[in-house]
C-alpha cells in the first residue's frame, strides 16, 4: 500500500492521542481524512485499537455497531430494534475492556450534527473507554464544527489541505514502479496535476492510466487487468480518500 505525504500530520494525531487529547480531522471530500486516520492506526502498532464507525447513521445503528466491533455476542439479540439498541449501548459503555490496549473510536462520515448525536459522543467520552477521532467534512459549518469541539474537549483540531506537488509525483512514481508501469516523467507530471493534490482523484487517475497502459500491451510486465483494477485503487486509496 501507498502512503505519501502526511508525515506532519500523522505525527500530529499520534502526539494528541499519546496526551490523550480527542482530534478532530477537518477537510474537504477526496483530500485524505479517513486515509490519514487509518495510517496513523497502522503506524501506531498493536498497543492501540482503532474502531471506526460511521457516524452518519442514527445513534441506535452507530452503538449496535460499536458492540458488535468490541465484542460481536454482546451486540443484542432482542427482535426489536430498540431494545437491541439500549442492550447494546449498556455493553459499549458498561462492559469491562478484555484487553488492555488503548482504544481509540473514530466516527467517520460527520456530516449532520444533531442533539441525539452530541449525547452519544458525551456519553462515550463520559465512559472514559475511548479516545475520540472525528472525522468531518468542511462542508460541515463552522456553528457545527464549534458545536463538535465542544463535546469533545479538549481537543486538537487538524485541518487537511491539497497533497503538495511532488508528494502526487512520488505517489504516481510509486504506483508505476510496484505495478511494472512504464510511466516517464512527463506522463508522472501530467498525473500530478491532473489530481490536483486530492488523493482519491490521485487514486483514479491511477487506475485509469493504468487500464490505458493495459489496453495498450506497453508491457509485458504488467499485471492482468483484474488485479491491476484491485491493486491500483488499493494503493491510491493510502494516500487519502
Amino acid at each position: 500500500m501507498v502512503f505519501v505525504g502526511r508525515a506532519r500530520e500523522t505525527a500530529r494525531i499520534m502526539a494528541e492521542l499519546f496526551s490523550g487529547r480527542n482530534v478532530t480531522v477537518v477537510g474537504s471530500c477526496g483530500i485524505g481524512r479517513t486515509s490519514l486516520v487509518r495510517h496513523a492506526a497502522e503506524v501506531m502498532g498493536e498497543d492501540w485499537r482503532f474502531h471506526f464507525v460511521d457516524f452518519s447513521q442514527a445513534p441506535a445503528e452507530i452503538w449496535l455497531d460499536l458492540a458488535g466491533m468490541i465484542e460481536p455476542r454482546k451486540a443484542g439479540t432482542s427482535g426489536r430494534g430498540r431494545v437491541r439498541s439500549r442492550s447494546a449501548r449498556a455493553h459499549v459503555l458498561k462492559a469491562e475492556p478484555r484487553d488492555a490496549r488503548r482504544h481509540v473510536l473514530v466516527l467517520d462520515n460527520v456530516g449532520t450534527v444533531t442533539a441525539p448525536r452530541l449525547r452519544l459522543v458525551d456519553r462515550l467520552l463520559l465512559a472514559g473507554r475511548f479516545t475520540l477521532i472525528v472525522v468531518a467534512d468542511s462542508q460541515i459549518g463552522e456553528a457545527n464544527l464549534l458545536l463538535l469541539r465542544g463535546a469533545l474537549y479538549p481537543v486538537a483540531l487538524l485541518e487537511l489541505s491539497r497533497l503538495p506537488r511532488r508528494a502526487c509525483r512520488e505517489y504516481f512514481e510509486t504506483v508505476a514502479r510496484r505495478l511494472g508501469l512504464t510511466w516517464g516523467e512527463g506522463e508522472v507530471a501530467g498525473l500530478a496535476q491532473a489530481s490536483g493534490g486530492f488523493p482519491l482523484m490521485m487514486a483514479e487517475a491511477a487506475r485509469r492510466a493504468q487500464l490505458r497502459a493495459t489496453v495498450r500491451g506497453s508491457g509485458a510486465s504488467q499485471p492482468a487487468a483484474g488485479d491491476a483494477t484491485q491493486r491500483a485503487p488499493a494503493a491510491a486509496s493510502a494516500p487519502g480518500k
